[in-house]
């Protein structure tokens, strides 16, 4: 399945290796490197999935996990870090984070989490379409 990706990260260098690698994938990927250029993305476009670093510049990708439930949006979060804590990963849980990820992150853990990621999205949407 080709997914549209968001991945929001501050490092450019990320931002760059991600849609290279899942572009090549033939997959749809939108990068931003701030918390508002992820949300205009997330007003406008419907994900499959989103990868949000959880220090950025600013807000936190936290916080664009708690705007993502809030708003209800059936996307899987796939927290990333490059500082791994009991409290940012709790944290994470307790928000309705999909995954949590530690940089450096390997070419193999990306595509397994997208492919889990997505079949969860199929999933819910199945059963949201059955509900209505």
């Amino acid at each position: 399945m080709n997914a549209k990706i968001l991945i929001i990260d501050d490092d450019e260098g990320v931002r760059y290796t991600f849609k290279k690698l899942l572009s090549n994938d033939h997959h749809e990927v939108s990068t931003a490197e701030n918390f508002d250029e992820a949300m205009r993305y997330i007003a406008s476009i419907d994900f499959d999935v989103i990868f949000a670093d959880i220090i950025l510049k600013g807000k936190s990708g936290l916080e664009v996990l708690r705007m993502v439930k809030e708003k209800n949006i059936n996307c899987p979060v796939i927290m990333i870090t490059g500082y791994p804590s009991d409290d940012t990963a709790a944290e994470s849980n307790r928000l309705g984070a999909f995954d949590y990820i530690q940089k450096p992150i390997s070419k193999d853990t990306i595509f397994s989490a997208i492919n889990l990621a997505i079949q969860h999205k199929t999933m819910v949407d199945e059963k949201k379409k059955f509900q209505k």
